[in-house]
């Protein structure tokens, strides 16, 4: 249930319309890490659909590319999985493999000679300063490297 209404059920138009609405492209939390970069004198691109894995930023020069990852939905705290209880299974399975296209993302992108950081949601919301150090410390060494 939301508030008073049923929640719609998976595989459900109204349960598609539901995710719809979730915003999985420029957050607030990366369009204010994404703001933070860019006063430090860090440009960069945005959602890039040429880069595998469509990272949430991508600094094309330095090969570096940053995805700002949703704890939940990318499977930081797997062992709490077990918790879920509504459709318990269905969300496991798509959690199970979003980690495993993140590992396969990660390994692509490697091999292609660029350099994978990966951010939690809550890293971004109660660090960020320290993310922002990590990435123009990794694109300033990969600039004059």
């Amino acid at each position: 249930m939301l508030g008073n209404v049923p929640y719609p059920h998976p595989g459900s138009a109204a349960r598609a319309k539901a995710m719809s609405q979730i915003p999985n492209r420029r957050t607030k939390l990366e369009v204010e890490f994404s703001r933070a970069l860019w006063r430090r004198g860090l440009r960069f691109r945005l959602n890039r659909r040429d880069i595998p894995g469509i990272p949430d930023l991508a600094f094309i020069g330095a090969k570096v590319a940053v995805f700002c990852d949703g704890s939940f939905w990318h499977g930081r705290h797997w062992d709490r999985v077990e918790r879920i209880r509504s459709n318990s299974d269905y969300w496991k399975r798509r959690i199970a493999l979003n980690i495993s296209r993140d590992l396969s993302v990660n390994e692509t992108l490697r091999d292609s000679g660029w350099l994978v950081l990966r951010f939690w949601d809550d890293e971004l919301k109660n660090d960020r300063q320290r993310c922002v150090d990590v990435v123009e410390a990794a694109v300033r060494q990969r600039q004059t490297g």
